[in-house]
């Protein structure tokens, strides 16, 4: 990708060169932040919070 941003890309080839291609490698090779722990908590209820009514009912009895 260092090689297409140095280059000059033709026109059919949209956004494979130029400076956005190197904007573009340095966003992929930077590592992410990890996202805070509410996010976390937030999607664990969000898995978990459906299935609390099967477990709190308890057993069906027929």
């Amino acid at each position: 990708m260092c090689e297409v941003s140095a280059g000059r890309a033709p026109q059919a080839a949209f956004g494979a060169g130029g400076p956005g291609a190197l904007i573009r490698l340095r966003r992929v090779l930077t590592p992410q932040p990890r996202p805070p722990r509410t996010t976390w908590l937030g999607v664990v209820f969000a898995v978990v919070a459906p299935l609390l009514p099967l477990f709190a009912c308890g057993p069906v009895v027929g």
